[in-house]
């Protein structure tokens, strides 16, 4: 279920368990990423309740996805909230472009998915798609099995999942207004340990319902897209005691429905305008069975406006384009986003220069909000306005705010040949106001500690190379680098390296289309030292992947993949799963 590996210069994507990834980025990538925003067709997916996305459990799949459009750097002034380092919003087939079709997937340690889809499409304008799939992997079994050590030695973590999924895509075209419906719901029930932290957990159930209309309507010389959009992500883990699963904890991690409106202009005295507004109203909770427990109920608005001007100048070939977005929340005061880009193009478009300055944010999740630990005898109590020792002293709680990010960019395409396309970006991110641990109280028998904002500044500079050419209309070939360099600075003033970035990171590939059709991808990735677990960095490594396939008759397509073929074990993260080779055979029907 891993939609893109990161073979796309100046992203992170990392793989915890073999049923869990994340991706960032250029280097500001942590546990869950909550600085990134992932979208389905404009639905955001992030979850509210620690942000971060439930990657296991989307209801999504790879035969349905038309495109995945990437968007590195800062993005707020468009997209708002976690798009503090970028955007992934993946784009899915409308109706009428999906084919009836069945599945099946085989791999090694018990990998096993099965999917089938039908559509049905008419002349009038509708069309109307559904699917449903099961996913297991790795063998199911509440024992820790030789697989699970295998795959996770760290933390003994049993890492299995049973995944169920169903979704559906609605399209409908009168004339030149659009309308499109689409969603799903899908669960899971995972054997590995949730937390590494708490290796108590052996079985975690996980669900996600969410659903996304949206309607275009021609209004004079432009458009206006209507978007309401719903959201509903909820987790409960189990540990087991005494011959029976018992009651561990429950999160309610993002309840939330959306209303965007947007008008785009078409092209008026050399200005596309776009403008906007959207509604949010979040409702998260937390339930853990600890003493003392760990309970909240929390929710939050959104009202938000948001406008782009592209003002183009000599015959288009300089274009500047200016964004800008208000962000209010009950909880948090507001926040104003600009956003600058200037596009030139040189040498009779064989060349373009890329500017950007802008801003960016991520707000504080629900945990971080009510984050407090207490040592020694307890952890994860208190609130945003106070929290109580053990001897029952009221201490002031900490209400965070917004995590804020600076950036500039500059970038050079070059197009030398129809063939070749050559891409280099210098930036420079800063991010402030960093979300962090600080001690409340302190005493020779008590530490207690809670998020607040702190004053560490950390900065990360460096370079992306991107080449891509196509041998023939058959052959092509890509290759990527990105070095990055962070520093820290604290309350001391001190500049220290910032080690939470790999320094450098290459990945490549060939791919040909012929009577067979063969795809091999490598990557380098450098050591990286994550910010919260300091003590466990994680080693660089390499890694090769391979697939074939092949197209039989008109109906039958056959697909041999291997991940990490020349099985190197390693960690892409480094409390969670050892990574080593996976081999999968992809048969296809359609009908």
């Amino acid at each position: 279920r891993v939609l893109f590996r990161s073979y796309v210069v100046g992203m992170d994507g990392y793989t915890k368990t073999h049923t869990d990834q994340d991706v960032a980025a250029r280097g500001l990538a942590y546990d869950e990423t909550p600085k990134m925003l992932i979208l389905i067709n404009n639905q955001p997916i992030n979850i509210v309740v620690y942000g971060g996305v439930q990657w296991p459990t989307l209801p999504l799949s790879k035969h349905d996805i038309d495109r995945i459009e990437v968007v590195r750097g800062p993005s707020s002034a468009m997209y708002g909230a976690d798009a503090q380092v970028g955007v992934v919003n993946i784009i899915t087939l409308a109706a009428s472009e999906r084919k009836n079709s069945a599945s099946v997937v085989y791999g090694e340690r018990g990998n096993q998915i099965y999917e089938i889809g039908l559509a049905h499409h008419t002349e009038d304008g509708l069309g109307i798609a559904v699917r449903g799939s099961f996913t297991r992997t790795e063998k199911k079994g509440d024992a820790e099995t030789a697989e699970a050590v295998l795959a996770a030695p760290n933390y003994g973590i049993k890492d299995w999942a049973d995944i169920y999924s169903l979704t559906y895509r609605l399209d409908y075209a009168q004339g030149d207004v659009t309308f499109s419906s689409e969603g799903g719901v899908s669960s899971d029930e995972e054997g590995y340990n949730a937390s590494a932290g708490d290796r108590s957990i052996d079985l975690s159930e996980k669900r996600t319902i969410y659903v996304n209309n949206q309607a275009k309507i021609p209004v004079g010389r432009g458009e206006v897209g209507i978007r309401v959009g719903f959201r509903d992500i909820w987790q409960e883990n189990r540990r087991w005691d005494n011959g029976s699963y018992i009651f561990k904890y429950e999160l309610q991690k993002s309840r939330g429905l959306d209303l965007d409106v947007q008008y785009t202009l078409a092209t008026l005295a050399n200005h596309d305008l776009i403008v906007g507004g959207s509604a949010s109203r979040f409702l998260g909770s937390r339930d853990i069975a600890n003493t003392p427990p760990y309970l909240y109920d929390e929710e939050d608005n959104l009202l938000s406006v948001y406008a782009q001007d592209q003002i183009a100048f000599a015959d288009r070939r300089v274009i500047l384009t200016l964004s800008g977005r208000y962000d209010k929340w009950s909880n948090f005061d507001g926040e104003f986003t600009p956003r600058a880009t200037l596009n030139v193009d040189l040498y009779e478009k064989k060349a373009n220069l890329r500017l950007m300055a802008g801003t960016s944010f991520r707000r504080p999740s629900f945990d971080e909000s009510y984050y407090f630990v207490r040592f020694p005898g307890g952890w994860l109590k208190g609130s945003q306005v106070s929290a109580t020792t053990e001897n029952g002293n009221a201490i002031g709680g900490v209400a965070p705010g917004p995590e804020k990010l600076t950036a500039y960019e500059v970038g050079l395409r070059l197009h030398p040949d129809e063939r070749t396309y050559i891409d280099v970006e210098t930036f420079r991110n800063t991010i402030k106001s960093n979300l962090g641990l600080v001690v409340l109280h302190a005493t020779a028998n008590e530490l207690n500690l809670a998020i607040t904002n702190i004053g560490d500044r950390i900065t990360l500079s460096g370079a992306e190379i991107e080449v891509k050419h196509d041998f023939s209309p058959d052959a092509k070939a890509f290759l990527n680098y990105t070095y990055q360099r962070g520093t820290i600075k604290g309350n001391s003033n001190i500049k220290e390296t910032w080690l939470g970035a790999p320094r450098n990171k290459l990945s490549g590939g060939v791919s040909y289309s012929g009577t067979v059709t063969a795809d091999v991808r490598f990557r380098y990735v450098g050591k990286v030292t994550y910010p919260e677990i300091d003590f466990d960095p994680v080693d660089d490594y390499w890694t090769l992947d391979v697939a074939l396939s092949k197209q039989v008759g008109e109906h039958v397509h056959v697909k041999l993949s291997v991940i990490n073929a020349l099985d190197r074990a390693r960690y892409e993260y480094p409390i969670y799963t050892q990574i080593t080779r996976k081999l999968l055979l992809d048969l296809g029907y359609t009908f």
